[in-house]
């Protein structure tokens, strides 16, 4: 492998049944409807400009833990809900009866009341309460598996909609036919009753739509496994789902026989590329997929230093949040040290990190990588993208990233602030247009000229671009901000 002599985000290869209905989820998971609030830190109300019923804006979906609170000190405060177009609470349980119940009930209940009341200052975003995931799908199976059981489901489900006004389901049931965690309850008719129990939340969501005045969406979180993936009866759930977020991620781990990427872009067989290569191929329609996007990576342990630790054998793995690897690592500027080497995998377009001292290797995402899958996304007609989890990322610069990249489309918006035929350039990579000249270059003209133009229409109808205080509006402190670079 290659130490990073990286491609620029730009330089990414290209490689049915229609919904049950326009909804509203449309408009708030339009790119162009949170345009004014994308910034690593934006707090500002988003000014929505999406029209009801356009699909063709891509999401930015987002999950926050629920144990986020503990482990980091992360709270739904601290979520920039302007920046994204859904937010995912992760997680609710299932029982076997079928009931939707909290998994740690006083943490859960603070976080979902402080969701309720922050979705009066951020009513564009779209809130989703994400029920099973990795250790809470022990009784998906139970709970699909009888009319009694799927209607108690649904029942419970809806109840925690209501009492937290919350817009839909996520549901991220791991996995039906198996695959998942070892001890949860799998049946061979797990892909049948999966469709039974979509159909049964849906029949009921349609009920407390029109009692409620109000819409209901279903989503759910899909393996990037074929192996997996392949138990699903696709065809026959696609019409009940808003859209299906691919967990692109986790292609090597503490089950794997050797070191490798957790998630590369490029590769034949474990990548983002192949599995959503496979998911294109499935009867349901682009828009509806969505890429995953890790905001952590995985630290395998006692890895002999033989190229730089990639493809060694190692004794323990774990992930560990991207926030968590900027702590004990320069991941900024990636100069190599006596101890830690840093590297890009050219050909998966992924970066690593080998740390001698700790017999350490570590694949993780960064603002390189997570534009590069990004602009693939794009590029392949894909829905958009979720990240998990926001905890990772608490400054919000990955995100920043993902928002600049969508908003601007492939390659970037053609921002001219001057008037001149030279378009702003992002110079970083951070989705932020400091080079307002377009000259290549950042000096003291740009601070100038972004002075002159800062309350015109190229930037007030860019904000992303041009948000460098990061407070989600563009004024006098962002023209400061651009001193600040120079």
């Amino acid at each position: 492998m290659t130490r990073d002599t990286r491609p620029t985000p730009t330089d990414v290869p290209t490689d049915r049944s229609p919904p049950r209905r326009s909804r509203r989820w449309f408009l708030g998971a339009g790119i162009a409807g949170v345009t004014a609030a994308l910034s690593p830190l934006a707090s500002a109300t988003a000014t929505a400009t999406a029209t009801a019923g356009d699909s063709s804006e891509p999401r930015v979906v987002t999950y926050y833990s629920g144990w986020s609170r503990y482990t980091r000190e992360y709270f739904p405060e601290d979520v920039p809900l302007g920046a994204v177009t859904d937010l995912n609470y992760a997680f609710l349980t299932v029982a076997s009866d079928g009931t939707v119940e909290y998994v740690d009930e006083w943490g859960d209940q603070e976080n979902l009341a402080a969701f309720r009341e922050l979705k009066a200052d951020y009513p564009e975003t779209n809130y989703y309460l994400s029920i099973g995931g990795w250790t809470e799908s022990t009784y998906f199976s139970d709970a699909a598996a009888t009319a009694e059981t799927r209607e108690r489901f649904a029942e419970t489900a809806i109840e925690f909609l209501r009492e937290y006004e919350f817009d839909g389901i996520d549901i991220d049931w791991e996995y039906p036919g198996g695959g998942g965690q070892a001890g949860n309850v799998t049946r061979p008719e797990d892909p049948e009753n999966y469709v039974l129990l979509l159909e049964e939340l849906r029949a009921q969501l349609d009920g407390a739509e029109t009692a409620d005045e109000t819409e209901y969406a279903i989503t759910m979180a899909a393996s990037a496994s074929p192996a997996t993936a392949g138990n699903l009866l696709i065809e026959e759930i696609e019409p009940y789902l808003e859209y299906v977020t691919v967990m692109t991620y986790d292609f090597a781990g503490e089950w794997s026989t050797e070191t490798g990427h957790n998630a590369p872009l490029y590769g034949e067989e474990f990548s983002v590329e192949a599995s959503m290569r496979w998911w294109a191929d499935q009867p349901i329609s682009r828009e509806k997929l969505l890429v995953g996007l890790p905001f952590y990576g995985r630290a395998f342990e006692d890895v002999p230093a033989d190229d730089d630790g990639f493809g060694q054998p190692f004794t323990a793995a774990a992930s560990i949040l991207y926030d968590e690897l900027r702590e004990r690592y320069d991941l900024e500027s990636r100069s190599d040290t006596d101890a830690v080497t840093y590297g890009w995998d050219e050909a998966a377009a992924a970066p690593w990190l080998y740390d001698a001292d700790e017999e350490t290797f570590v694949s993780y995402d960064d603002p390189d990588s997570i534009g590069l899958t990004v602009e693939y996304a794009l590029e392949e007609g894909f829905g958009g993208v979720m990240c998990w989890e926001q905890a990772g990322d608490p400054d919000g610069d990955l995100l920043a990233v993902v928002t600049g990249r969508l908003a601007g489309g492939v390659g970037g918006p053609d921002l001219d602030v001057t008037g001149d035929g030279n378009p702003a350039q992002d110079l970083t990579g951070d989705g932020l247009y400091e080079d307002i000249t377009g000259d290549g270059q950042l000096g003291f003209a740009d601070v100038v000229e972004f002075f002159e133009h800062h309350d015109g229409g190229v930037i007030q109808g860019n904000v992303a671009s041009f948000d460098f205080s990061g407070n989600g509006r563009v004024g006098f402190d962002d023209v400061v901000a651009l001193f600040g670079r120079v």
